[in-house]
């Protein structure tokens, strides 16, 4: 039986190349098929699928947080990690992928602590409706 809940095409993902960590890109797709989920109307409830991408999310930020030290038993978590994220910030690729994958991005830079959604969002735009205003 397969597990649906995963994208599985990894032409699927266009920022997250977890191929050295299974782990993490097996969480990571989780937490991503989740939040696609969320958007879509035949969707899990968006409240406890939030939560669930969320502790997901929290457990590849603590691996990647608690493994920082090259003396760390799984410093290659926190170098696969690391070398993910510093792609997003490379030649023009937030505004590109901000554009391509919002869902994955989003989901992407909730590994970075204050990134998290509704957090610090470096790739989001504001958008003022005039007639909320009041």
């Amino acid at each position: 039986m397969k597990a649906d809940f995963l994208p599985n095409d990894k032409n699927q993902l266009k920022i997250a190349n977890f191929d050295t960590l299974p782990f993490v890109d097996f969480l990571f797709r989780m937490a991503l098929s989740t939040r696609q989920k969320m958007w879509t109307k035949n969707s899990l409830d968006s409240e406890g699928a939030y939560s669930l991408s969320c502790e997901i999310l929290s457990t590849i930020r603590q691996m990647y947080e608690l493994n920082a030290d090259p003396e760390s038993t799984n410093y290659a978590w926190n170098k696969g990690i690391d070398i993910v994220l510093q792609s997003l910030f490379k030649d023009g690729n937030l505004k590109r992928f901000s554009i391509e994958a919002s869902v994955e991005l989003e989901t992407l830079m909730s590994i970075i602590r204050g990134c998290e959604y509704l957090g610090m969002l470096p790739f989001a735009k504001a958008k003022l409706i005039q007639d909320d205003l009041g």
